[in-house]
């Protein structure tokens, strides 16, 4: 019984090998050859490159217009380019990481933030979170659940002594740990 399934898988892929690959069954004396099939050279078409110019010939100057006199004036920082370098970029980052305004908080807003982050903590119920709270961290990532938000709010309210009420519109208008630093510090 081996055997046989043996040779039949032998023959099966000795058949589809000579499909696919192998000359065909037919004999090629009675073949005979079409119009179509003749096919015919082709013309070499001229390669398109762009030869330098010689060097004995020389760039036409350009005429002294209003703006070519301008252009000629201004820093090569100014002058706008086609193409980006990565000088340029790099110029650019460091640019923008100059003007982007640095959050900076006193002493007091410190130990605010270290108080919220406690609570925060206490209220979460996932590792993560725990341990990955910042100033511009989302209380809807800290607090994902309804009774994790309600644990921060009875503690909030025990730590700070606010009313309800003012936690309850600080959840709607306020959405990082920062913003709740400030109301705080700005009690």
């Amino acid at each position: 019984m081996k055997l046989i399934f043996i040779l039949t898988v032998l023959i099966v892929s000795f058949l589809i090998y000579q499909l696919f690959y192998g000359k065909s069954f037919h004999s090629d004396s009675n073949r005979s050859i079409a119009i179509n099939d003749v096919v015919t050279p082709k013309q070499e078409q001229p390669a398109h490159r762009f030869e330098p110019l010689p060097i004995e010939e020389k760039l036409q100057e350009l005429p002294d217009t209003p703006a070519h006199k301008a252009q000629k004036s201004m820093p090569k920082e100014d002058i706008i380019k086609d193409y980006l370098t990565l000088e340029d970029i790099k110029r650019e980052l460091k640019k923008k990481r100059e003007k982007e305004p640095q959050i900076e908080y006193t002493s007091y807003q410190k130990e605010i933030f270290l108080q919220i982050k406690q609570l925060l903590q206490q209220s979460s119920h996932t590792y993560y979170t725990k341990h990955s709270i910042v100033l511009n961290s989302y209380m809807r990532s800290i607090l994902p659940t309804r009774e994790s938000r309600e644990k921060f709010k009875t503690l909030f309210i025990q730590h700070f002594g606010y009313d309800e009420a003012t936690v309850e519109a600080a959840f709607k208008k306020y959405n990082t740990v920062w913003d709740w630093v400030n109301f705080v510090a700005n009690k």
